[in-house]
């Protein structure tokens, strides 16, 4: 099994700071995102906020091995000689949350996926408490354990936790686990 860590979308203000270069033109930022990332979570709201055309123009420009999670029912893309991989995910109710550490955990449910060839989970982790590496590690510990089965868990740090360095941190200690 594999983890992936990554983040729900990748326009936060605090990443204007910490992650992009100052002189990264806008329209340059998902590159640079894609080249340090493999994965990303575009909830609808990003969706809607990037647009059809350019959410179209980041997916048919994407690496192989880089996997675009879309909340919502949203269509297959219909673009020739897409590369990347895409699944389309809804996340449900209370029934899909484990609470570990402290932490919400929430599973999705994939509707549909394209251009995939192995089993794939994915969580998302939204917090405003403080995450410290000892819960980091206790999640981690968590899906290594409890999502054996598939063979990549995409993992989400999503609002609250996408400060550069509490990535970096999960990361690292998933590097070591």
């Amino acid at each position: 099994m594999n983890i992936t860590i990554a983040v729900c979308g990748f326009q936060h203000e605090i990443w204007q700071k910490q992650f992009f270069p100052d002189d990264l033109p806008e329209d340059w930022r998902f590159d640079y995102y894609a080249n340090e990332f493999d994965s990303i979570l575009f909830s609808e709201s990003d969706q809607q906020i990037l647009g059809k055309e350019l959410l179209e123009e980041m997916v048919n420009e994407a690496d192989a091995d880089f996997l675009f999670v879309l909340e919502g029912e949203v269509p297959p893309f219909d673009l020739p000689g897409i590369k990347c991989c895409i699944l389309s995910v809804i996340f449900p109710t209370e029934k899909n949350i484990e609470r570990v550490s402290g932490f919400d955990i929430e599973r999705a449910e994939i509707i549909n996926q394209q251009n995939i060839d192995k089993t794939v989970c994915v969580l998302r982790i939204n917090s405003i408490q403080q995450i410290k590496n000892e819960d980091i590690k206790q999640i981690l510990m968590h899906v290594y354990t409890k999502y054996a089965e598939f063979d990549q868990v995409c993992l989400f740090l999503g609002q609250g936790l996408q400060d550069i360095d509490i990535i970096n941190t999960a990361r690292i200690i998933n590097d070591l686990l």
